[in-house]
């Protein structure tokens, strides 16, 4: 797949007009690519970012200690780029179970 039309981040903080290419999910440096072709035009390419101190979204929080919650709140930041989530709990009973669900997500509900 092949984006092009963007505004790419540079490995010097600056936007550059550009395109990026991605085989595999991966991104490439090279553009042969005879998949998709997406017109981003107006849009920027930027890395994934890293939300260090998230509580939770879409009316999930970690502190429900559900596989769900977990599923539901990194589908929506996914969604918005973020590919690193660090998550934010408060010291409550409720918490509890955030540790079961991390520690064993196959079994957890």
């Amino acid at each position: 797949m092949i984006i092009k039309n963007v505004k790419v981040f540079t490995e010097d903080k600056t936007f550059e007009p550009g395109a990026i290419g991605i085989e595999n999910g991966i991104f490439k440096n090279n553009l042969f690519d005879s998949g998709e072709i997406i017109d981003g035009e107006g849009c920027y390419a930027i890395p994934g970012l890293i939300d260090v101190h998230f509580h939770g979204c879409m009316g999930y929080d970690f502190c429900d200690g559900t596989k769900e919650a977990i599923e539901k709140i990194a589908e929506y930041e996914a969604s918005q780029g973020v590919t690193t989530i660090v998550p934010a709990t408060m010291i409550t009973s409720a918490c509890r179970g955030l540790a079961r669900v991390t520690s064993n997500p196959s079994s957890s509900t």
